[in-house]
């Protein structure tokens, strides 16, 4: 995904910009591509916090240095992102505009906010409710 040219000038003129000292990926999975754009946005690894649902997929991400939480309420107090992603997460969520919502919430003025997701968009939630009141994501 990350590899696409034009993500990267994009993400390219954003790095040139004020630079990101934290991340925010929403459905973070492995942390593959969270780690490719951490690294287009000049993000350290300890700058980067990640959310997922899955206990094994936070233990692997928590293993890349990246802070892992299950949910946004995890998050509560702390300071705001100056990048947030949802790749290819919003299909997977009851509702994607309270995803996006939040993740713009969670951003600071002039941040980032890069998403991304598959079309045909189709929806598919695979456990339980997602983006409801929590507003954590799974991917």
């Amino acid at each position: 995904l990350l590899e696409h040219a034009a993500l990267q000038a994009g993400l390219a003129d954003a790095a040139a910009g004020a630079p990101a000292r934290s991340l925010l990926d929403i459905g973070a999975g492995t942390g593959t591509e969270t780690a490719k754009l951490a690294a287009a946005l000049g993000v350290a690894p300890k700058g980067v916090t990640a959310l997922e649902s899955s206990w094994a997929l936070r233990h692997a991400l928590s293993a890349r240095g990246f802070r892992a939480a299950a949910a946004l309420d995890e998050l509560r107090g702390a300071p705001p992102f100056t990048a947030a992603a949802l790749l290819n997460v919003l299909d997977r969520c009851d509702e994607p505009s309270a995803i996006v919502d939040a993740a713009v919430a969670a951003v600071a003025p002039g941040g980032v906010l890069v998403l991304a997701t598959v079309l045909p968009f189709s929806a598919k939630v695979f456990e339980g409710r997602i983006g409801g009141g929590d507003a954590g994501g799974e991917a």
